[in-house]
């Protein structure tokens, strides 16, 4: 019998940065800062380190749709002599400047707060300069932010240290017969990171081609579903949950819901939809949409249905690519080439009455 919570697995590991590439990006942000650090770069003094954040710091990265490349987000964090007096704008330019006489000029670009090195066909180092916070301790520091036109606060080791806190809560089973699918060695996200994964990879799908603007960003979906989360011990029961959590509190609120930093109730990461409320409203209705079709997912009997729902929500490559690993991993290669699937999920060599196992191509989402 197919077991859905472990195609959710398959399509989770796919959709996270592979481990060469992974081991590729802690290379070169570790040579970007070596040479940062050298004698006669303008940074040098700082005694400088550079750190993941976001995705790639809590293991929820997505492989994204329109391109190859994975978003790698980095902070750089100056520490030594590094004060307020700094101009935040000063630091941006003098940080691309140094970055484009390493990767030139078609390769380095200037955001709204940070420095993006493009590494072809593999991914973007977006750096984000940063000093520590003279009026907090701790983790808090400061970043430019070139809308005002002058430093910011953020926290990213804290939100960090949160998510993974609350990635460590679990249900205890209600019965000691109770038994859990296996998650095999290779998986080593919990349910949570995995279903941000899926939530972001649906938020791909559902917004393709609308307006950037309404793109809900990952750090409001990321802090939705970490909010919610109840210590599930699956995908499917963290995902259901969680979804009919945060449906229930947009429907109580006639105005866009507020998502704030948990570390930081002054920060608003879901300002965005105040200042586009048509996009608010968009996503209000693309999630009640996102809570049927995974009721629908979690009735369907038939791998037909399944496939399709799981297609439309998630890829159609993505899932084929899934369900040829769970026939691979359970058939010897020559029986895995006429491996199919029967209507109730069941995988049989038989013709009759059964499904293909879908090719995988290897073209991409």
């Amino acid at each position: 019998m197919l077991n859905l919570e472990n195609l959710l697995q398959i399509i989770c590991q796919n959709l996270q940065i592979a481990q060469p590439q992974y081991t590729l990006a802690k290379e070169k942000y570790e040579e970007i800062q070596r040479k940062l650090q050298r004698v006669g770069s303008p940074f040098s003094t700082y005694n400088l380190e550079i750190f993941p954040q976001g995705s790639f710091a809590i293991q929820t990265t997505v492989k994204p749709l329109s391109r190859e490349e994975y978003d790698v987000d980095l902070v750089c964090l100056l520490k030594d002599g590094a004060t307020a007096s700094i101009n935040p704008m000063n630091l941006l330019t003098e940080l691309k400047s140094f970055l484009v006489k390493l990767y030139g000029t078609s390769n380095v670009e200037l955001k709204k707060r940070c420095v993006c090195v493009n590494f072809s066909r593999q991914f973007h180092l977006d750096i984000l300069p940063a000093i520590p916070d003279p009026l907090r301790a701790g983790d808090n520091l400061l970043i430019p932010d070139r809308e005002i036109k002058a430093w910011t606060s953020s926290n990213p080791r804290g939100y960090r240290k949160w998510f993974l806190k609350q990635c460590e809560r679990r249900v205890l089973t209600s019965s000691k017969n109770e038994s859990l699918p296996r998650r095999p060695s290779v998986y080593t996200q919990s349910p949570l990171q995995n279903t941000v994964q899926l939530f972001k990879r649906w938020r791909d799908i559902a917004f393709k081609g609308m307006n950037e603007n309404w793109q809900p960003r990952s750090i409001v979906l990321t802090t939705l579903l970490a909010n919610a989360y109840q210590g599930e011990n699956t995908i499917l029961t963290t995902f259901s949950s969680a979804l009919n959590d945060i449906k229930q509190k947009i429907d109580s609120h006639t105005s866009p819901l507020a998502v704030l930093n948990p570390l930081d109730s002054n920060e608003c990461f879901s300002e965005k939809w105040y200042e586009d409320q048509e996009g608010y409203f968009h996503f209000r209705s693309q999630l009640a949409a996102l809570v049927q079709d995974f009721t629908s997912l979690q009735n369907a009997t038939s791998l037909t249905d399944k496939k399709e729902i799981l297609s439309r929500l998630f890829g159609e490559s993505i899932v084929n690519k899934a369900l040829t690993t769970v026939a691979k991993g359970i058939a010897s290669p020559e029986t895995a080439r006429n491996l199919r699937v029967t209507n109730t999920g069941e995988l049989t060599t038989a013709m009759a009455n059964t499904l293909a196992v879908p090719k995988h191509t290897f073209y991409g989402n």
